[in-house]
């Protein structure tokens, strides 16, 4: 059954729903996110697709509340709860001629412990330009397709946000490769696509490339995903900084060892972020903390600093550096984007604090 949402998205038609069918509970680890008490499982069918070809994604809801619910999402245009990231942990962005559709929400009735299943089919290329290589699919979910107004109050409360966010913390690759390659290397990447996937987490040690959302190269819309509402915000011309604090922000998903961030964005895309935390920062700790905000991380970076400081400069020229203030230490990793773009972050907040006079 079909709903209308009464608002529009930048949206791709699926090409063809699979039958969905009714399920037993598994009992396979979850990462996603629960909403109206419902969690959501995806499997990519197809980890290794040719450039056009379609991509088929599996779902599985499970009602784990003690109630019915009337779950809410899109199946006529589900490219609405993916976004693509690249190799280097990029937002890819939508084509500019992309089609615009009016969306539908469907709905599932699931009665308390009762599973749901569905295959979707989805053409990426609509309203992407995806070159050969390597990608990750993230899901999100619109909190405002939730049916029963109190359970969407209850859970724009606990999420911070009014709208969308992260609705599983797994990312999903996805290998683009041309026409003319091999079905047996075609095979190949699709196996090592599947045992690859990867859990978003501000503390993980399984890489030493960061997976976090919340990173520098981030877009805003990235952080307030994650963390939800800041606890202040200044959005100027082409800068912006957002602050979130342990307290305000979604709990499981805050940096550990840290009370308080603010984030600096340059035409959306974070480019200084700055950790406030209690404990005693060595520079091992350092290297620590910084690491999830750093797409390109290597503790190499981090044996020797470069200047008297302890200022350390990673391969991509993001700098990294620890200051007391007052009874806390403040660890500051300051992008390359951010360096070259100084004087436009100096221009703007004097438009709002201008420099104090003497005279």
């Amino acid at each position: 059954m079909r709903t209308s949402r009464g608002f529009s998205f930048l949206a791709v038609a699926i090409l063809a729903s699979c039958p969905a069918a009714y399920a037993k509970h598994d009992d396979a680890k979850n990462t996603s996110r629960a909403i109206s008490g419902v969690t959501s499982q995806f499997e990519l069918l197809n980890t290794v697709i040719r450039s056009g070809e379609p991509i088929k994604i599996r779902i599985t809801l499970h009602n784990e509340s003690t109630s019915p619910v009337e779950f809410r999402y899109v199946t006529g245009s589900f490219i609405e709860h993916v976004r693509i990231y690249d190799a280097r942990d990029r937002q890819v962005p939508v084509r500019l001629n992309a089609p615009f559709l009016e969306s539908g929400a469907d709905k599932v009735n699931l009665r308390p412990g009762e599973q749901f299943v569905n295959v979707v089919t989805a053409d990426l290329w609509q309203i992407y330009d995806l070159e050969p290589g390597t990608y990750e699919l993230r899901f999100y979910y619109d909190l405002r397709l939730i049916a029963d107004e109190t359970l969407a109050a209850k859970s724009m409360k606990r999420y911070h946000s009014k709208d969308w966010i992260l609705w599983d913390v797994k990312t999903y690759p996805l290998t683009v490769v041309d026409q003319g390659v091999s079905a047996a290397t075609r095979n190949r990447l699709q196996h090592h696509a599947r045992t690859s996937s990867t859990v978003i987490s501000p503390t993980s040690e399984d890489s030493e490339v960061s997976k976090n959302v919340t990173r520098l190269g981030a877009t805003i819309e990235d952080f307030r995903s994650l963390w939800g509402v800041p606890r202040k915000e200044e959005i100027l011309a082409r800068t912006a900084t957002l602050s979130w604090t342990r307290k305000a922000a979604a709990a499981e998903s805050f940096v550990p060892g840290v009370f308080a961030v603010d984030v600096a964005f340059l035409d959306g895309v974070a480019c200084e972020i700055a950790l406030r935390s209690n404990q005693r920062v060595t520079s091992r700790k350092l290297a620590k903390l910084a690491k999830p905000f750093l797409p390109g991380f290597r503790s190499v970076d981090f044996t020797k600093p470069v200047s008297d400081f302890g200022t350390y400069r990673v391969s991509d020229g993001t700098f990294v550096w620890a200051n007391k203030y007052k009874r806390h230490t403040v660890i500051v990793i300051k992008g390359a984007d951010y360096v070259r773009n100084e004087e436009i972050f100096d221009q703007e907040a004097a438009t709002i604090r201008p420099p104090t006079s003497n005279h």
